[in-house]
C-alpha cells in the first residue's frame, strides 16, 4: 500500500507538468532554448564514464551504474552527499553517530572503530577518500557523480563489496567562468557557493571552488533553551590542469576542509528509552522529536586537507595514468553518551587523526578494437590514531567519576596487481574478464589508562597485534548488443572487505574478511533518442559480515552472519516534449540473514535503557536495507519574460527498514518532496529562485544506535523553504 500511495503521489503532482506541457504541444508556444533545441533535435545526450577505470559510454558498460550530472544536483537541490539517497536506487546514505556509512543494495557497515572503512568505496577524482568521519562533504564544482552497484573489486580495491562512488569534479577551463550562488531558508541556514576557473597560459589553466553554510540548527535544547545540530562549515576545492606536451597531461589538485557540524552528536532517546530514566534520579527526558537534553553542547569537529597529482600519458594505442594522493583528516568531538543531564558516560576530548597516502599506476588501451584492457598496480598506506578518546563514567549522584584514556593507533599498508581484458567477440558479443590480487598488513597498538572512582591508577593496559589479509577477487561478464540502442549482460563478481582488529575491545584478535559473491544481469536500452531505460537484477552470496554492537563503553566486532540478498532495480529517463525531463528509479530488496546464530541484541528494560542479550536472528530482514525505494524528479524549462524559467519537482519514497538485527528498532515507510523553481534573465547571467525541502514535512531518522544506554537517535530536519540569488559570467 505504501508503494500505491507513492505512485499516487507522484502521478498527481506530475500531472499539473505535464498538463502544461501537454497544452504547449498544441498551443503556439515560445522559441525554445538552444539547449532544448538540441534535446529535440538530437536527443538525450550520451553519457560518459569512468566505471571501468576509462572512458566509455554508459550504455557500453556491463555494470549497473547510475549517474548524476552536476546539473542534476543542481535542479534537485542536493548539496551533501548524505542527500544522494534520494536520486539514487538502492542507496541508503546512513551514518552511525560521527561515521557516515553508505548502504548499496543492503550491504553497508555499522563499523566506526580506529582504521576501519565502509565497504562502499568513496572516490574523490580518483583518489580513494577511507576517512568514516570525512565524508560528509558538501557538494560543489561536480562534473558528474557515478554510484557503482555490487562489488567492484577487481578495479576499485578490498573495500568496495556493496559498490562505489565516484565523484569527478569540474576540470579546469581555457574559457574565463564563474557561478556563484547564495541562499537562505529556515533556520538561519545560509549557503553560498563560488567557482571560477579560467587560463593561467595556453597550456595551463586553473580553477577554483568554495562552499560555505551554516546554520542555527533545528533540534530543540531542553536544558539551555535555543538549538543543537549547528553547522558552520566551510571547503575548498582547487585544481591546476598543465598541458605539458602534446601527450602529457597534469593535473595538481588541493583540497580543504572545516566542518563545525554537531548533528549528528545532538541526540535524544528513541521514544524516551535512555538508561538514565531508571536511576532514581530527576531528569529531564526529550520525549518528542528533534529535541535534545544533554548535560553540555556536543562537539564535532573535522579538518579535512589533502593534495593529489594525476599525469596522464598518450602513448597512442594506450594511455599511462599514475594518481599520487596524500590526505590528511583531524577528527576531535565531545559527546554525551548517556543523553542525558546525569554524568553517567561521556567522552571527550576524542582526538582522531588519520592520514594516508596512495599510489596508484594503470595502463589501459585507448580506442575500440578486438582487445581492450586495463591493467595497473596500488598502494595504500593509513595511520589513524586515538589520541587520546577520553572517557568519564560516573554515577547517577555525580559524586564520583572513573577516568580511562585510551590511546590506540592503527597503520594499514596494503598493494594489489589488477588487469581486466575486454574481448569483442563478433556478432555483437563482448566478453570481459580480470581479477584483483590485494595484500594487506595492520599493525594495532592499543594502551588504556584508567583512574578508578576511588581515585587508584590502575597499571596500563597495552595490547599489540598485527596480521596479513590476502585475497583474490575475480569478475567476469559476457555482453551482448545487438544493436547501438540495446545492451544485455550478464556477470559474475567478487568483493573483499579487508579484516580488523576489535580496537574498541582492546582485543588483539582481528576478525576475518567479509566476502561478497555476486550474480547479476542487466540491460540498457535507447528505445527513441529520447527515451532511456536500464534495468537489473542480482543475487548475493554475503559471508562473514563484520558486525559491530554498542555495549556500554565502545562495540564488540565479530563476524556475526551469513547473508543472502536478491532483487531487482530498474530507471528511466524520458525527454517526451520540449523542455521536460523525467528520471526515475526503483529498487526492490529482499535481504534477510540466513545465518545469524548469536547476535548481540538489547532489549528495552521498563525502567529505561536495554538489557543486552544473544539471540538467533536467522531469518531475520538485515539492517538499513528497506524492501522498495522509489525516486523521481521533472525538470521543466519555458521561456518567460525574456528568461527561462526552470522548475524542478524531486520525490523519493523509502519502505520501513530495521535498525537493529533482531528488527525491533524500526524506520517506518516514509516519503521526501522537494521542489524549486528558479528564473533566469535574458542575458543568462542572474538567476533568482525558491525551493522547498521535506515539503510534506516526514518525520524520519538520521540515525539510530541501540546499546545499553538506550536507543540513540537524530532524526532529519523538518520542513524548511527558502531563496536563492545565482550569477554566471
Amino acid at each position: 500500500m505504501d508503494t500505491i500511495r507513492m505512485l499516487s503521489v507522484g502521478a498527481a503532482m506530475l500531472w499539473p507538468v505535464t498538463g502544461v506541457a501537454a497544452a504547449q504541444q498544441v498551443a503556439p508556444a515560445a522559441e525554445p532554448s538552444a539547449a532544448a533545441a538540441k534535446q529535440q533535435t538530437e536527443g538525450l545526450a550520451d553519457i560518459v564514464v569512468t566505471a571501468q577505470r576509462r572512458e566509455q559510454s554508459l550504455q557500453d558498460v556491463p555494470i549497473s551504474v547510475s549517474v548524476i550530472s552536476g546539473d542534476d544536483l543542481a535542479r534537485s537541490g542536493i548539496v551533501s552527499a548524505r542527500e544522494l539517497t534520494l536520486t539514487v536506487p538502492g542507496l541508503n546514505f546512513t551514518q552511525n553517530g560521527v561515521a557516515i556509512q553508505p548502504t548499496i543494495r543492503g550491504i553497508g557497515t555499522v563499523n566506526s572503530g580506529v582504521g576501519d572503512e565502509a565497504n562502499v568505496a568513496i572516490y574523490v577524482d580518483g583518489v580513494y577518500q577511507p576517512s568514516l568521519v570525512g565524508n560528509a562533504f558538501d557538494l560543489n564544482s561536480i562534473e558528474r557523480i557515478e554510484v557503482l552497484k555490487g562489488p567492484q573489486g577487481t578495479l576499485f580495491g578490498r573495500n568496495a563489496t556493496g559498490g562505489a562512488v565516484s565523484v569527478i569534479t569540474r576540470s579546469p577551463s581555457f574559457t574565463p567562468t564563474f557561478d556563484g550562488e547564495i541562499s537562505y531558508s529556515r533556520f538561519n541556514n545560509v549557503l553560498v557557493k563560488g567557482y571560477g576557473s579560467g587560463p593561467l597560459s595556453d597550456k595551463a589553466a586553473v580553477n577554483i571552488a568554495a562552499v560555505y553554510s551554516r546554520s542555527d540548527g533545528y533540534v530543540d535544547d531542553l536544558i539551555r533553551g535555543g538549538h543543537l545540530a549547528k553547522q558552520d562549515n566551510i571547503s575548498v576545492r582547487s585544481k591546476l590542469l598543465l598541458n605539458a606536451s602534446d601527450k602529457l597531461t597534469v593535473v595538481v589538485g588541493g583540497n580543504y576542509a572545516r566542518l563545525d557540524d554537531n548533528t549528528a552528536l545532538s541526540t535524544q532517546g528513541l521514544n524516551g528509552n535512555v538508561a538514565a530514566k531508571g536511576l532514581g534520579v530527576p531528569i529531564v527526558v526529550a520525549n518528542r522529536p528533534r529535541q535534545s537534553a544533554l548535560s553540555f553542547i556536543p562537539k564535532n569537529l573535522n579538518t579535512i586537507y589533502g593534495g593529489d597529482l594525476t599525469a596522464t600519458l598518450d602513448l597512442g594505442a594506450a594511455q599511462v595514468k599514475s594518481i599520487s594522493a596524500y590526505q590528511a583528516a583531524d577528527f576531535s568531538a565531545l559527546a554525551d553518551s548517556d543523553v542525558s543531564t546525569l554524568t553517567i558516560l561521556h567522552i571527550g576530548p576524542w582526538i582522531r587523526p588519520s592520514r594516508t597516502f596512495s599510489q596508484e599506476v594503470q595502463l589501459a588501451s585507448t580506442g575500440s578494437r578486438r582487445l581492450n584492457y586495463v591493467v595497473g598496480g596500488y598502494y595504500f598506506h593509513n595511520l589513524t590514531k586515538d589520541d587520546p578518546l577520553h572517557v568519564v563514567s560516573g554515577t547517577a549522584t555525580a559524586t564520583s567519576f572513573t577516568l580511562i584514556d585510551q590511546f590506540q593507533r592503527l597503520q594499514s599498508d596494503a598493494f594489489a596487481l589488477f588487469g581486466e581484458v575486454t574481448a569483442n567477440l563478433g556478432s555483437g558479443f563482448e566478453l570481459t574478464g580480470g581479477a584483483r590480487y590485494s595484500n594487506e598488513r595492520k599493525i594495532y597498538n592499543g594502551t588504556r589508562l584508567t583512574t578508578t572512582a576511588a581515585g587508584v591508577v590502575v597499571p596500563p593496559f597495552n595490547v599489540s597485534g598485527r596480521k596479513t589479509f590476502k585475497d583474490v577477487t575475480p569478475r567476469v561478464s559476457l555482453r551482448y548488443a545487438p544493436n547501438s540502442d540495446v545492451s544485455l549482460y550478464a556477470s559474475f563478481s567478487q568483493g573483499f572487505k579487508s579484516g580488523q582488529f576489535n580496537v574498541a575491545s582492546f582485543s588483539n584478535v582481528a576478525v576475518d574478511p567479509e566476502k561478497v559473491d555476486a550474480y547479476e544481469t542487466g540491460v540498457k536500452t535507447s528505445i527513441s533518442r529520447n527515451l532511456r531505460m536500464e534495468a537489473a537484477a542480482f543475487y548475493y552470496d554475503y559471508k562473514d559480515i563484520q558486525f559491530a554492537a554498542f555495549i556500554g563503553l565502545g562495540q564488540v566486532l565479530a563476524n556475526a552472519a551469513r547473508a543472502r540478498i536478491y532483487g531487482f532495480e530498474a530507471s528511466t529517463t524520458w525527454a517526451p516534449i520540449d523542455g521536460l525531463t523525467l528520471r526515475g528509479g526503483l529498487n526492490y530488496n529482499h535481504a534477510n540473514y540466513v545465518e545469524f546464530p548469536n547476535a548481540t541484541v538489547f532489549i528495552p528494560r521498563p525502567t529505561g535503557g536495554n538489557t543486552q542479550s544473544a539471540a538467533d536472528v536467522s531469518g531475520n530482514w538485515m539492517i538499513r536495507t528497506p524492501r522498495y525505494t522509489f525516486n523521481l524528479a521533472a525538470d521543466y524549462t519555458t521561456p518567460l519574460a525574456g528568461g527561462t524559467l526552470a522548475a524542478n519537482l524531486t520525490m523519493f519514497f523509502s519502505g520501513k527498514y530495521f535498525w537493529d538485527p533482531l528488527n525491533r528498532v524500526r524506520q517506518p515507510a516514509y516519503e521526501i518532496v522537494n521542489g524549486r523553481l528558479a528564473w533566469t534573465d535574458p542575458s543568462d547571467r542572474y538567476t533568482v529562485g525558491v525551493f522547498v525541502k521535506n515539503l510534506t514535512n516526514q518525520l524520519y531518522t538520521a540515525s539510530v544506535v541501540p546499546s545499553t544506554n538506550g536507543d540513540t537517535t537524530v532524526f532529519q530536519p523538518p520542513r524548511s523553504a527558502g531563496v536563492s540569488l545565482g550569477v554566471h559570467f
